[in-house]
């Protein structure tokens, strides 16, 4: 609903990167794997390298499903926005084009735990 104010109303968007400080929120979900029931949201600086954050903090919380262990990252298949990307591990969000608030999609064909995907 629109608002009508008789004096200029800042817009204030609290969610943008600059509230955020040095970091940013990421999501990653895993595709075919119904344990997790929505993507999960990483916080890191643009700076941290790929890697960093997946053996980090995503795998923290995707080593409850058995297929975990069992990921090469290298070979994972990455979708952003629809499309397949290529990402490199030893680079940063920043260097891979990995921006606040961007949802990546891992597939890791021939595992699906839950449901085939």
């Amino acid at each position: 609903m629109a608002v009508k104010s008789p004096v200029k109303y800042p817009s204030i968007h609290r969610d943008r990167q600059e509230g955020y400080g040095p970091v940013q929120i990421l999501y990653f979900c895993w595709e075919g794997h119904l344990l997790f029931a929505a993507p999960s949201a990483l916080v890191a600086p643009p700076t941290t390298s790929l890697r960093d954050v997946l053996e980090g903090q995503l795998m923290n919380i995707i080593k409850i499903d058995p297929d975990a262990a069992k990921i090469e990252w290298e070979v994972v298949e990455w979708v952003k926005k629809g499309e397949t990307v290529t990402l490199d591990l030893d680079r940063s969000l920043e260097e891979n084009g990995l921006r606040h608030k961007d949802q990546i999609m891992l597939r890791t064909p021939g595992f699906a735990t839950v449901c085939a995907a």
